[in-house]
């Protein structure tokens, strides 16, 4: 496999189960909010698929450099 010759932006989130999950920044198509839902109150929609994590909606923008 051939890297990539340049470093892609990662984001270290926590699963429901407390394992960490890396995901590339440049992946991420939105950051829902899922109120209720317990250890994983929030949702990220990348390119390949959602991920549910245990940080705050707001927590995971700001690591995105997302503004309001």
């Amino acid at each position: 496999m051939r890297w990539l010759p340049f470093v892609l932006g990662l984001l270290l989130l926590t699963k429901p189960d407390g394992g960490r999950i890396w995901i590339v920044d440049n992946q991420v198509v939105a950051v829902l909010a899922l109120p209720g839902v317990g250890a994983a109150p929030t949702a990220v929609a990348t390119l390949n698929g959602t991920f549910f994590v245990r940080e705050r909606p707001e927590t995971v923008a700001e690591q995105l450099g997302w503004r309001r």
